[in-house]
């Protein structure tokens, strides 16, 4: 890809890839593409010639050489630029040209962090698929779908910092949670752009911290348990980290039930939710893993949930390093399955054990290779924790001026 690609997604009919980068571009890649010779894409390279003449360009092409010598040169500032010129030992490279279908769709002028496509029936007309994108400049955009992409349909605007995961679920695809390095996930109607929630989530980040860190032992009431639960709060960043969807059972009026879980990063825990077909969400409850949740996964014929966890630094941190002991005897993975009956998440121990296995295999057969910086842990929580560094410098002071 030409820049590096930060976002995927499927369209509804699972024949197109829609491939966000970091340059704010999106680009579509057929599922099963036909790969070019290097250089040409459909025997056409970038210069509109065809890719056998241009192989015998390069050929033909001699190592650059300035025209003008120390003797035609008289001016000192002439004599520096032809200085320049000889020091240049071989000619510009050229631009790498892909070999393989892809076409711009559109473009952000910010980062782009996420990428959905959303099909939305309507019953005056036929269904109509969406793509919507959200950048770190806290815009979410609806644009239409292939070919006429370029074409903004509208904005959800409400989020204060950048937003890093857009979730639509499958049985509301009218309907959008998305969150970032806010306090709050918003709840949206994205068709109409009308924000329909936002839910709190510094506050469920804050109880539960403060419940390991053992901040509770404070005596209830006092006024320096106060003004330490205030300043802990105030310093308190969250980024979301992922957002998923998942449908459990009908409700009485035969609605589908559907549970959001969302994570962040460095947080050793889910946070649910409950979203019915009145379009409000409700928070159910915090669950609290072992260590760090870096990513998630649902599988929706079985109710579950599979999770990977950092079992290398301590849980609530993304710099500092658990202790030898604990980090052998954690678990990589982690899964959770949903009670319809008691509306409850319990360990699936048969999907557990499972991957417990797998993960063991896996380590097994690998040979593990320190790589440069590993000591200080600078590229392991480079690479684990990478979604905080958009933040924008100074935003908390612009906020508090």
């Amino acid at each position: 890809m030409p820049k590096r690609p930060c976002a995927i997604t499927l369209t509804p009919d699972d024949s197109t890839i829609l491939c966000a980068d970091k340059f704010g571009d999106v680009y579509s890649l057929p599922l099963v593409s036909q790969v070019y010779e290097p250089g040409a894409v459909n025997g056409i390279d970038a210069n509109g010639t065809s890719g056998t003449s241009n192989h015998k360009q390069k050929q033909k092409q001699k190592p650059f050489a300035p025209s003008a010598t120390s003797l035609t040169v008289h001016t000192k500032r002439n004599r520096d630029a032809l200085r320049q010129q000889q020091n240049i030992s071989s000619p510009k490279a050229e631009k790498k040209v892909l070999n393989f279908d892809h076409q711009l769709l559109l473009g952000h002028v910010s980062l782009l962090t996420d990428v959905a496509c959303v099909t939305l029936a309507s019953s005056s007309q036929e269904p109509r698929n969406y793509i919507l994108t959200s950048d770190r400049d806290e815009h979410i955009r609806v644009s239409r779908n292939i070919p006429q992409a370029h074409i903004v349909e509208g904005y959800c605007l409400g989020h204060t910092e950048f937003i890093t995961k857009l979730c639509v679920p499958p049985v509301y695809p009218h309907l959008l949670i998305s969150g970032g390095g806010d306090d709050y996930i918003i709840l949206w109607d994205w068709s109409t752009g009308k924000m329909q929630q936002q839910l709190d989530l510094k506050s469920l980040v804050a109880k539960l911290r403060d419940t390991h860190l053992g901040a509770e032992t404070f005596s209830n009431g006092s006024a320096e348990a106060k003004d330490t639960e205030t300043e802990v709060d105030s310093g308190l960043k969250i980024c979301v980290s992922n957002i998923q969807a998942l449908e459990t059972h009908k409700e009485p009026s035969d609605h589908p039930r559907v549970e959001i879980i969302v994570t962040c990063e460095g947080i050793p825990a889910f946070f649910t939710f409950t979203l019915g077909a009145n379009a409000h969400m409700q928070f159910n409850e915090s669950i609290h893993t072992e260590s760090n949740v870096i990513d998630l996964t649902v599988l929706r014929d079985q109710s579950s949930i599979i999770y990977s966890m950092d079992t290398y630094h301590q849980p609530f941190s993304i710099d500092a390093s658990a202790e030898t002991g604990k980090k052998n005897s954690l678990s990589l993975v982690g899964s959770l399955s949903y009670c319809a009956e008691s509306k409850t998440w319990k360990e699936n121990q048969a999907l557990q054990a499972n991957l417990v296995a797998a993960t063991r295999e896996c380590a097994d057969s690998h040979v593990h290779v320190p790589q440069a910086g590993s000591a200080k842990g600078k590229s392991l929580t480079e690479l684990l924790y990478g979604l905080e560094s958009l933040r924008k410098r100074g935003s908390d002071i612009e906020t508090d001026v």
